[in-house]
């Protein structure tokens, strides 16, 4: 854990606490939490749109810089291997999957991946940054080194470089991330 999370709360095994203890949404409106229970997958490369086509349930021409779509990979049986949220890069994609599915699905892309001119990596230096209870969209935003993905619910989160995660955490009430998943259900 970076010594800026340390400064705004603790990553627990249940996600990111706050430091001011856990309030709940109904007592303030607009308020952010770290997603610390997920991760960023990279896939760059000239071939990275036509390996990934083949292998996830999602259309990734559909995917562009303004608009992410939700999606999972599937074994030979049509099995669910990880789910994620796919948005397109400068160089490739970036999937936004649950952590504990991440060695998973690039083990399993690895063996396809192979034959494509595509990379993939766990990015390291990027913090995922949750808002709810704002006034959002379903629409992708890129500004500078940050890129922001908007749900229809009201929700945004923020893929933040590591040096630019005080500039998005300060100022903001803070709320468990078990608000940010009670939102997905």
């Amino acid at each position: 854990m970076s010594q800026t999370i340390a400064t705004f709360g603790q990553i627990t095994d249940q996600g990111f606490i706050p430091a001011n203890g856990s309030p709940t949404l109904s007592d303030q409106g607009e308020a952010r939490t770290v997603l610390s229970q997920f991760t960023l997958l990279q896939i760059d490369g000239p071939d990275s749109e036509k390996f990934l086509q083949g292998q996830l349930t999602c259309d990734m021409q559909s995917v562009t810089s303004e608009q992410w779509q939700a999606g999972a990979c599937c074994d030979a049986k049509g099995r669910m291997i990880a789910n994620f949220i796919a948005a397109r890069s400068d160089t490739g994609f970036i999937l936004r999957l649950p952590s504990f599915q991440a060695e998973v699905l690039v083990n399993h892309l690895k063996k396809y991946a192979v034959f494509f001119k595509a990379t993939m990596s766990v990015t390291e230096n990027l913090r995922i940054i949750g808002e709810l209870n704002t006034a959002s969209g379903d629409k992708s935003v890129r500004q500078g080194d940050v890129r922001q993905l908007n749900w229809p619910d009201g929700r945004c989160e923020y893929w933040v470089p590591d040096a630019l995660t005080d500039d998005y955490l300060s100022n903001y009430p803070l709320v468990s991330e078990s608000a940010w998943h009670a939102a997905d259900v």
